[in-house]
């Protein structure tokens, strides 16, 4: 398989399971990680024989970006889906969910776990137990306020939306 085909595997992966880790692509990872150093020291072997305005350094370079972009999308999204894991299940990572995630990320979950619950702590909220039904809170006061406008220009009264 080409690196082409692998980079826009790992972003066909993402974008056909918006909601569920799939399991980590090592193998793909690996392949794009070498095409990038393989490419990086082309274009310096290449850049060091031809002038600066060589069309081959530009369309080298164009891929070795587009590599690492796609590398960085992928682990970027997988982290998101790693943090998500933890709101949705709580610090325990749920076995089948576990399969599903390399050692690394199974490290980044439990750092995050860990942060997560010493800044709770440390709040002296509960975030995990609020249960919203799917819905965002209600984040406005269960009173409402009333305040008295005065304007120095004007002697009328003023009227606002809540009241």
């Amino acid at each position: 398989m080409s690196s082409q085909q692998g980079a826009s595997r790992l972003l066909g992966d993402l974008r056909r399971s918006p909601q569920v880790l799939l399991p980590y692509q090592a193998d793909a990872v690996r392949e794009l990680v070498q095409e990038i150093i393989t490419l990086h020291e082309s274009k310096t072997q290449l850049s060091a024989v031809s002038s600066a305005n060589d069309p081959n350094i530009n369309v080298q370079d164009c891929f070795l970006r587009r590599h690492k972009r796609c590398l960085v999308v992928y682990h970027s999204v997988r982290c998101n889906r790693v943090e998500a894991l933890r709101w949705t299940t709580g610090a325990v990572l749920l076995p089948g969910a576990k399969e599903n995630l390399a050692s690394s990320e199974v490290d980044y979950f439990k750092a995050y776990s860990k942060a997560v619950s010493e800044y709770l702590d440390n709040c002296g909220l509960d975030l995990t137990t609020v249960s919203f039904e799917g819905k965002p809170p209600n984040l406005l006061p269960s009173v409402f306020f009333y305040l008295t406008l005065t304007h120095l220009t004007a002697s009328k009264e003023s009227k606002t939306s809540q009241a």
